[in-house]
């Protein structure tokens, strides 16, 4: 599950901001990389040189391993993977004249080299995405990639029987299978959905007005399958009013996901899992700052690469698993 979108304000802010629905229970922390860091890959222990210093959510294993599953760097370039399962093929062997990654390296190694879109597309290019499972998670998770700069450019990346397809993603939202061009096709059945009142019809002598407000949106999906959690979310994006600098953009954005979140109980997997939205993050491109909420805590927590030194020898995290807290008035 997961869905996505980019945002961008009146002032010139730009986001790319995603929901993480899993079922797996996720023990995520803000990360930072800085610039000449150097990371491995997770099958043949290659380094990796982080190029631009970024700030992403991923989770921490031992040897100081990061799986990322989105992130901004100091560049204004960022990305966010988000489940493909049924459609997502990778390859049982390695490459000689190509760079063996494994599918959740993607985000961290777009992070590390590239500063646009275009970047992106040249480097995605050099890659070959192996089957190799995260032994310490007990998967490999079948993945796609959006991909955005603060210039605007917005791209879907899909590893697919056909190969690996690059798509330039003008409505500026993604979430699961099917491709990416199925989901634009589908936006066609819902062209007649607006945020307007319907006006008033007679039928002979009979005459019938809408119930209520909101009539406009009637046949606007709700549930939460992938299709339908992208039909809302491109709705939701572009009825919005709209936002003139960074806090309405990014207030705007946590309402536009809280209309596709999960709670828990909602959705079962066929193992008896429950799949929920277990963070939301937005990622402010022009300014290199991560605003995200959890599950467990509503409030919005904001982490900047500003504050931070970018030159610095070591990584830095910071736990996101606190509790809501709640005070109630006299």
């Amino acid at each position: 599950m997961c869905t996505s979108l980019t945002f961008k304000t009146q002032d010139g802010n730009h986001f790319l901001a995603r929901t993480m629905d899993f079922s797996l229970i996720l023990n995520p922390n803000a990360i930072m990389y800085p610039r000449k860091y150097k990371w491995k890959l997770y099958q043949d222990k290659q380094s990796i040189e982080v190029n631009f210093a970024f700030l992403g959510i991923g989770q921490k294993f031992d040897g100081n391993y990061c799986a990322f599953a989105d992130g901004t760097n100091e560049k204004g370039f960022s990305c966010a993977s988000l489940y493909f399962p049924g459609y997502a093929i990778y390859s049982d062997k390695e490459s000689t004249s190509l760079l063996n990654i494994a599918p959740y390296e993607v985000v961290p190694y777009l992070l590390s080299k590239c500063e646009t879109v275009k970047d992106a597309i040249k480097e995605i290019k050099k890659v070959n995405l192996m089957n190799v499972t995260l032994e310490e998670m007990q998967l490999l998770p079948p993945l796609h990639w959006i991909v955005a700069d603060k210039s605007g450019n917005c791209i879907v990346i899909e590893p697919t029987e056909n190969g690996l397809v690059i798509k330039e993603n003008l409505i500026g939202v993604m979430t699961n299978s099917p491709e990416f061009n199925w989901h634009m096709t589908n936006l066609r059945n819902y062209v007649g959905i607006n945020p307007l009142k319907k006006k008033e019809v007679t039928l002979g002598n009979v005459t019938f007005k809408p119930l209520s407000q909101g009539s406009g949106t009637l046949g606007l999906p709700g549930d939460f399958t992938s299709p339908s959690r992208f039909v809302k979310t491109v709705f939701a994006k572009y009825a919005s009013t709209d936002c003139k600098d960074e806090i309405e953009g990014i207030t705007n954005i946590f309402h536009i996901l809280e209309g596709v979140t999960i709670p828990k109980g909602n959705v079962i997997t066929e193992y008896n899992k429950i799949d929920y939205t277990q963070y939301t993050s937005c990622f402010n491109l022009d300014k290199g700052i991560l605003y995200y909420k959890t599950y467990d805590n509503s409030q919005l927590i904001a982490v900047s690469l500003c504050n931070e030194n970018l030159d610095s020898n070591d990584i830095k995290s910071w736990n996101m698993t606190f509790k809501q807290n709640i005070k109630f008035s006299n």
